[in-house]
């Protein structure tokens, strides 16, 4: 059994207003969803995200420098699901990253309306690109993955009993 690790952060970089909004509008210390997962060649891990305008793989002393980690989750899948998550992961490396969807979660959250920018193309956002992980690893999710934030991925695992490692 390979291990799979979401993980919510925050930045450590100076004035990242973006980061502070997602996190005041939704109460929680951190404003990122990454996935952690054992890069097959080596067995170090990566750092599979939405961030810098596009999907792209970090190395994660490099995502250490400027984010920092608040709470992870370590989930176990087989070896099936381990290579459809790198299939998934291969597949939508560069993938724009939802500006304006995540724009539109904020928005509705803030004046408690429905979600007003729908994702008609193919972009992703992190807590999006974390929920399709998880659909991989078999955690039943009943929302919309386009609209699924944070601290709404957070809920989910927490409610799945992930363990919790961080």
């Amino acid at each position: 059994m390979k291990k799979i690790y979401i993980g919510f952060s925050k930045p450590t970089t100076k004035l990242p207003l973006f980061a502070w909004l997602i996190q005041f509008v939704e109460k929680t210390p951190y404003d990122h969803v990454y996935i952690g997962i054992e890069e097959p060649m080596y067995n170090n891990y990566m750092i599979f995200q939405a961030s810098k305008e596009m999907v792209n793989l970090y190395n994660p002393d490099i995502f250490a420098q400027t984010n920092k980690t608040i709470k992870e989750y370590e989930l176990s899948c087989t070896d099936d699901q381990y290579k459809d998550i790198w299939l998934f992961a291969i597949n939508n490396l560069g993938t724009p990253y939802g500006l304006s969807q995540d724009f539109g979660i904020l928005i509705s959250k803030i004046f408690k309306t429905k979600q007003l920018f729908s994702n008609k193309t193919k972009e992703e956002i992190c807590s999006e690109l974390a929920a399709r992980v998880c659909n991989i690893l078999g955690i039943k999710i009943n929302e919309d993955f386009d609209l699924i934030d944070p601290k709404e991925m957070d809920k989910i695992l927490q409610d799945a009993k992930v363990r919790q490692v961080l």
